[in-house]
């Protein structure tokens, strides 16, 4: 099966080739696997020893096998949307199809020391069948610990997601008057509502509101009356970053 990019979907920014690391893995557990296997064949073991070898090492390399299967992905990052090859099937996804996304970024430390950087990227339309497209980068910032985000071909892809989702969220709200941003918030034209433990939704207006702050994956809300924030919303959520925007949107909006 020849792997390459979808010739309508333009230029290639990102070629996201199978995860060595996951390859590496499951060739030691099926090499691992085979002296239990091989057990099997030797004449003055007993049989109960020879069968429960033969039966472990099978179970661990067919683990091995289906990890492997399973984790194989090919994926290449376009102009206007995504190829994906995941279990030597190919599928295309426009990014004006799009209707939900997750993203991630995580920085890996090791004894204090700054490892590597993770950015995960899941695309998914609900007129589409299988599980989201993903899309996952690995690297190596110049000072993991800057709290500037690191931006690359990933992350403009996201940004440009968001931007034609917000556009959607904001045609939404003006028909159905909020927009779920999770299950403990929503967004309306007037300010956010937030649940409270009760199960009933507070209002808090745009014009109370003082700031936002992103740090360490979480965005913090804090009013102007308050020195603790209100809020606090994990980013790691379905469609975070075009709400978000559309938070930010309006906010400006009533402030002036």
């Amino acid at each position: 099966m020849t792997l390459s990019a979808d010739p309508a979907l333009g230029k290639i920014l990102l070629d996201q080739r199978p995860n060595k690391g996951n390859i590496g893995n499951g060739i030691f557990l099926m090499v691992v696997s085979l002296p239990f296997i091989l057990v099997v064949a030797v004449p003055n073991a007993p049989m109960e020893v020879r069968l429960g070898s033969f039966v472990f090492g099978s179970c661990l390399g067919g683990f091995a096998v289906i990890m492997m299967r399973r984790n194989w992905m090919h994926v290449f990052l376009q102009e206007f949307g995504v190829r994906e090859y995941r279990q030597a099937r190919g599928r295309s996804l426009r990014y004006d199809q799009v209707d939900e996304f997750f993203y991630t970024s995580l920085r890996l430390f090791g004894h204090g020391s700054y490892i590597h950087t993770i950015q995960k990227l899941a695309l998914n339309s609900n007129g589409s069948a299988g599980p989201p497209l993903v899309c996952t980068l690995i690297f190596k910032e110049a000072d993991g610990r800057s709290p500037a985000e690191a931006t690359n071909a990933l992350t403009e892809v996201r940004d440009r997601i968001s931007h034609s989702l917000t556009d959607r969220f904001l045609e939404r709200l003006e028909r159905e008057s909020t927009v779920d941003w999770t299950p403990e918030v929503r967004i309306a034209m007037r300010g956010l509502e937030i649940r409270d433990r009760h199960g009933n939704w507070e209002l808090v207006e745009w014009k109370n509101v003082s700031r936002y702050e992103m740090k360490n994956g979480t965005l913090n809300l804090l009013l102007d009356a308050e020195a603790k924030p209100r809020l606090q919303i994990n980013t790691a959520q379905v469609n975070f970053y075009p709400a978000y925007a559309l938070a930010l949107r309006l906010h400006r909006r009533a402030k002036g």
